[in-house]
């Protein structure tokens, strides 16, 4: 897949096959993909959405690189976007989710330490804890205050979204990354 491939796909399954041929995808991001997948079930495919399943993500010990656990997760993952996309709209979402969790692979950010003042790591915090993302327009502003210059950071912050826990500016401003 080329960038301008990338850029114009449309089917979230061929996106996260790249993603997984490519060694892209690690054990933290393949888990936030999942639990976001979950959250864009309907509720008439699943019961309940799976807000929680976010957090195993952040325990530490289930951050170790577990190939066999891994391999797992990443049907999950393909199990749980059968489930959304079945539909055009449904599935643009989650294809935006994607772009969301791992941007441009084809333009690595390099991210200054300088742009990580206190006001950016608050609201990315405040972001990130509560699964609110509505300030990304605000985030981008106080990147841009601390010398960021970067159109794919700002553009993406600006952006129309959805923005999930694991977008790849917050993480980068909490250094996640």
């Amino acid at each position: 897949m080329t960038e301008a491939e990338w850029l114009a796909c449309e089917d979230p399954r061929a996106m996260f096959h790249w993603l997984r041929m490519n060694g892209t995808l690690n054990r933290p991001r393949l888990g936030l993909l999942f639990a976001a997948c979950c959250d864009l079930i309907p509720h008439s495919v699943a019961e309940q959405p799976a807000p929680g399943a976010v957090h195993w993500t952040d325990n530490e010990y289930d951050q170790a690189p577990l190939s066999d656990a891994q391999f797992q997760l990443s049907g999950a993952v393909v199990e749980a976007m059968r489930a959304i996309a079945t539909s055009d709209i449904q599935q643009a979402v989650t294809v935006a989710v994607l772009r969301d969790i791992f941007g441009n692979p084809f333009r690595p950010v390099t991210f200054s330490p300088s742009w990580r003042t206190s006001t950016a790591v608050t609201l990315a915090a405040q972001m990130y804890e509560s699964r609110d993302f509505s300030a990304m327009p605000i985030l981008a502003d106080a990147l841009q205050d601390a010398g960021c210059d970067s159109a794919d950071v700002l553009d993406h912050c600006r952006g129309p979204g959805p923005h999930v826990r694991g977008c790849w500016v917050v993480d980068l401003v909490l250094g996640k990354e």
